[in-house]
């Protein structure tokens, strides 16, 4: 509509109220322009580091160590075979217990740290991620880890298909609608659960609490998870198995303060294990499995 001010009589307070008006507009305009930025910007960040040399799209293999001598390389004769371009013989995996062992086969360079491999190596295998040794050979990346009695080995390659093969991310249109304020109750004591993964595993996780918040005028719970500091929702919804990953997605949840914290769906993420085969992920619990369609985050399909 237009305002015709030539024959309207407007009042010095009516000229203010109008300004104040525009002010207002404009500033809203302004957030919302500033907000969609950081999305988008948050977006793209996220794609550059899933397609980078550190990214899951890398992780070709993931095999089982058991107990004695694993011979690896790219002809068949190996316990674990390699693609092609890997040595006919990379060398030997052998485990007594937490201790593992990596002897490469002689001429075959392996380096770990930057320094080739001169004979028998016992590597750091956990726990956590700042304790597995990294063996390098050309394009291959070894990594061995012990987890609750199991040992695997994860096999990084720079020119892995699932890298080629990758469309880029997708997702849903930015909706300020889907970032709201939810209520967070604590436990008296943090629970400790066992939450099976996408591999046939079982995690031990923390839940220190839930958080209660309201969403298309639905009044939802969930219980939030807390790893190494990081608090975050596992959650399922309407649109799982259909526009976004069937295994569920996931939400960064800010640490609260005095009981709130802020949720912003349109940050909802797809776990690594929709991106690579070879990686597990925890599976969302039931009491995450929301009753209410969720048009905000990442989508996902098989082309991914």
């Amino acid at each position: 509509m237009l305002l015709k001010m030539s024959r309207v009589k407007t009042s010095g307070k009516g000229l203010l109220l109008i300004g104040c008006l525009a002010a207002s507009v404009y500033t809203l305009v302004a957030q919302n322009t500033d907000y969609e930025k950081q999305i988008q910007e948050s977006r793209s960040e996220m794609e550059k580091s899933i397609r980078s040399e550190t990214g899951p799209l890398l992780l070709i293999g993931r095999y089982r160590v058991d107990e004695g001598k694993t011979t690896l390389g790219s002809h068949s004769k190996n316990n674990i075979v390699l693609p092609d371009r890997a040595p006919s013989v990379a060398g030997v995996i052998e485990r007594q217990g937490e201790k593992i062992t990596f002897t490469p086969e002689s001429g075959t360079e392996v380096q770990l740290k930057g320094t080739a491999l001169k004979g028998a190596t016992v590597l750091r295998t956990g726990p956590g991620d700042e304790n597995l040794d990294k063996l390098r050979m050309g394009d291959f990346t070894l990594i061995l880890s012990s987890r609750s009695g199991d040992c695997s080995l994860f096999v990084r390659d720079r020119q892995s298909p699932f890298l080629k093969d990758f469309k880029g991310l997708s997702w849903f249109p930015i909706d300020p609608s889907y970032k709201v304020e939810a209520t967070y109750t604590a436990y008296p004591e943090a629970k400790s659960v066992k939450v099976p993964d996408t591999q046939g595993g079982i995690r031990q996780m923390s839940v220190p609490g839930s958080l209660t918040f309201r969403l298309k005028a639905q009044l939802l719970h969930a219980e939030v998870f807390l790893e190494n500091g990081y608090m975050f929702l596992m959650l399922k919804d309407q649109t799982s198995g259909k526009e976004t990953y069937g295994a569920g997605r996931y939400l960064s949840v800010p640490l609260p303060a005095n009981g709130k914290t802020k949720l912003d769906f349109n940050e909802a993420y797809n776990p690594l294990c929709a991106m690579d085969p070879f990686i597990s992920c925890p599976i969302v619990p039931k009491d995450n499995r929301l009753p209410i369609r969720i048009e905000a985050g990442a989508k996902y399909s098989a082309t991914i």
